[in-house]
């Protein structure tokens, strides 16, 4: 007899009930200014960052989901894999305020734990078989939670009461995006977006597609990575995108700029782009950014942020009836 696990992983790949499909999608920050702008005082578009961020969780609760799909850049990396986590649990800390980067400051810690579904992980992984780069990743056999830090910390603290009804699937970028902060990988991440959002919405799930990703590192001349001209506008082509989902402000322009201005969400925001816009699933211009925001682009200090929602055609009425 199948251990329950397995059959869960079968019973995810043949059903489909008719309300399961991918319902939001956002954007959010993982640096320490979304989550507490007192740090600099409220300072640099902080406190924006931070109220929309809350206001975008609003949103992507409203919308039901009941599977989050995370997407980090600084998670248990492979060199070379795209890692799905298929721990049925996760927890770990962020440390916050290390982003000032001054050694007086007591810095102090965020704690999150969170349920997570390891069917709904195999079956992705198993379905993601043909698709080169792509591994599960089991850690401590399933006996501990599997580590999260900073990177899923900071931005699922703003979803933590649905965090208890909502498990999450963790999908970790491998080391690679350093090259060019993952430029050269642009093809790879759009096509690897349409095949994720493919399988996603044909699980059994409402689905809340979650980018974890902070923007130009290279804002000021006194950050650890050097100031950049390339930083602004790199920020200002992320914005235009977000804004408005079109391919020429991230993949050309954004593109163009990210080795010099040094984002490690630039390959995060290019995988979302493709399981919204390269989904055979969804028909074109299905997904829109979400009517009237939550909306927030700022770089509070070195490095840039952006909060930014997404939506499906037509939901914007279903919430304004449901008011």
């Amino acid at each position: 007899m199948l251990p329950s696990y397995f059959r869960g992983v079968q019973l995810l790949l043949l059903m489909r009930p008719y309300a399961a499909k991918v319902v939001v999608a956002a954007v959010l920050p993982h640096g320490d200014f979304v989550y507490d702008p007192s740090l600099i005082h409220g300072a640099n578009g902080s406190t924006a960052l931070h109220g929309n961020a809350t206001l975008l969780a609003q949103a992507i609760t409203a919308a039901r989901p009941d599977l989050l799909f995370l997407t980090t850049p600084h998670g248990l990396e492979d060199t070379h894999d795209f890692l799905l986590y298929q721990n049925s649990a996760a927890a770990g800390v962020a440390h916050v305020g290390q982003d000032l980067h001054n050694a007086s400051f007591p810095t102090y810690d965020v704690h999150l734990s969170a349920n997570a579904s390891r069917p709904a992980a195999s079956a992705l992984v198993e379905a993601l078989r043909g698709h080169a780069h792509v591994s599960g990743l089991l850690a401590f056999a399933d006996a501990e939670p599997i580590a999260l830090r900073w990177g899923e910390v900071i931005p699922l603290s703003f979803l933590a009461p649905l965090l208890r009804s909502a498990p999450l699937l963790t999908c970790s970028i491998p080391t690679r995006r350093l090259a060019q902060s993952g430029a050269p990988m642009t093809a790879e991440l759009l096509r690897l977006g349409g095949a994720l959002s493919a399988r996603l919405e044909a699980m059994p799930h409402r689905v809340a597609l979650l980018t974890s990703a902070d923007l130009a590192h290279t804002h000021l001349p006194s950050g650890p990575y050097g100031y950049s001209a390339a930083a602004a506008p790199f920020d200002a082509a992320v914005g235009r995108w977000a804004a408005t989902l079109h391919d020429e402000p991230l993949l050309s322009a954004a593109r163009a700029l990210v080795p010099r201005a040094l984002s490690c969400g630039y390959p995060g925001l290019v995988l979302l782009h493709g399981m919204l816009t390269r989904a055979s699933v969804f028909a074109a211009r299905e997904w829109r950014p979400m009517e009237k925001g939550p909306f927030a682009l700022a770089h509070p200090t070195y490095y840039g942020m952006l909060v930014a929602g997404f939506e499906r055609e037509g939901s914007a009425d279903r919430r304004a009836r449901r008011r």
